[in-house]
């Protein structure tokens, strides 16, 4: 079989010349980070002298005109395309919400003029119609004035005969600004 030897120096000899190799590895690494550590605060200083060499990094107690100026433009160009994008839609919705405004008011109107009784809405023979005289007093006919923008708005009425000479058909138109609602009243 083996002849029989003693492997403990051997092993002891291994084992001491490995963790030496890795003491060494290990020394050499922390030497390394030493110098990077050495190197990056000569770096920093270095930097530092420059920007206080050209006024830049001086502690100062506020900002300069120069500075101020220079974020007012920057803010002024980031501004302005946000503005130039957004304004139609702001445009467009405040015209969308006069229009819808002007249509439920002039409906409204409309609705409350419909159901009067026929002899009443024949007799006015002028065109845009009192409001005071077809609905019996000034304070009815104030009842369809409203507020917009801050400006009194009173809806415009017309009632035109439509049936041609045998009568019984009336269109009914109330206007508000550009809006206009139509609708027919037939005798029955």
């Amino acid at each position: 079989m083996f002849p029989q030897c003693n492997l403990k120096p051997l092993a002891l000899f291994a084992f001491t010349r490995f963790y030496l190799r890795v003491l060494a590895d290990l020394n050499e690494i922390i030497l390394r980070l030493k110098r990077n550590v050495i190197l990056r605060m000569a770096i920093k200083a270095q930097i530092r002298m420059a920007l206080q060499r050209h006024h830049i990094l001086q502690n100062h107690n506020g900002f300069t005109l120069f500075e101020i100026i220079l974020a007012v433009l920057i803010l002024a160009v980031a501004i302005v395309p946000m503005l130039n994008a957004f304004s139609p839609a702001i445009f467009a919705t405040t015209a969308q919400e006069e229009t819808a405004v002007f249509i439920n008011q002039a409906r409204g109107t409309l609705n409350r003029i419909a159901v009067l009784d026929f002899e009443t809405l024949s007799s006015p023979q002028v065109n845009p119609v009192d409001l005071a005289a077809l609905l019996g007093s000034q304070a009815e006919a104030d009842k369809e004035t409203f507020t917009f923008k801050g400006q009194a708005v009173i809806p415009a009425v017309a009632i035109a005969d439509v049936s041609g000479v045998a009568g019984g058909l009336l269109e009914l138109t109330a206007s508000i600004a550009a809006i206009s609602v139509s609708t027919l009243r037939a005798e029955y």
